[in-house]
């Protein structure tokens, strides 16, 4: 194989690579709420972590990832309305799913906003820089 031969496939190997990487680094769900003082936050995830912190935004801004090789078969249930994000991991029916979804919660600082419920079968949840009003939850 000669030297143009070799870089170019260099070249498209990499590519690829960095391709692949940056799709599996991507949002699957997206979307900013905006709650007022008293508002809750819901959520119910089959498998997976919730990560919930504060911040100096104005809304509630809510990243979910689907993570594994079935994370095409996994989906969010948004059943949000007025002041309330109430958000639900949707598996199929009798799934042996390799999957799981991440969800990264941002809840504002500035607002007294109540994370009802969390439900998690296999994952973790973790509260960082919040008010401690904001991460008292039921498990």
């Amino acid at each position: 194989m000669n030297r143009m031969s070799l870089r170019s496939t260099l070249f498209c190997g990499f590519a690829l690579i960095l391709a692949v990487a940056t799709q599996a680094g991507a949002q699957d769900f997206q979307k900013t709420y905006s709650l007022t003082n008293g508002g809750t936050v819901s959520i119910k995830n089959v498998s997976g972590d919730v990560n919930i912190k504060g911040y100096d935004g104005a809304g509630v801004a809510v990243a979910v990832y689907k993570e594994g090789k079935d994370r095409d078969k996994v989906d969010v249930e948004d059943l949000s309305s007025g002041n309330i994000v109430d958000l639900k991991a949707r598996y199929p029916e009798n799934c042996n799913c390799n999957a799981s979804l991440r969800f990264e919660v941002s809840i504002p600082r500035s607002l007294n906003i109540a994370v009802d419920k969390v439900k998690i079968a296999s994952g973790e949840r973790r509260c960082r820089r919040c008010k401690r009003s904001n991460c008292n939850s039921n498990r």
